[in-house]
């Protein structure tokens, strides 16, 4: 079990730093625009949203919303939530409703 519990540490460890580089990346989209105020940050391709959306799932602590997983890959929400409600129709992402946002997560 010793193992487990180390793999399962540095997991969380380099999740922890994933979220801190996208809050970086984040605040670096956001000070370039102040400064150029046309500034588009690179988008995720379309075919690719599904793997991105699982890719920030697959590393997430907790449940996601929409528009966290829409801001983790740059993308406009409509296209993320589109996705999200197609691998929801898999079984492969589930959501929890808390108000007016779904929080979703990996099926496991």
């Amino acid at each position: 079990m010793m193992i487990i519990e180390a793999l399962t540490k540095r997991r969380n460890e380099i999740t922890a730093e994933i979220r801190t580089m996208q809050q970086s990346i984040t605040n670096i989209d956001a000070t370039i625009k102040l400064f150029q105020g046309d500034y588009t940050a690179p988008r995720v391709k379309h075919g690719n949203i599904t793997r991105a959306i699982f890719d920030v799932l697959r590393n997430a602590t907790e449940p996601m919303t929409t528009s966290d997983i829409a801001t983790a890959i740059n993308m406009e929400i409509k296209p993320v939530g589109a996705a999200l409600n197609v691998q929801q129709k898999k079984g492969l992402v589930t959501s929890k409703r808390e108000g007016v946002y779904s929080h979703w997560e990996i099926v496991r």
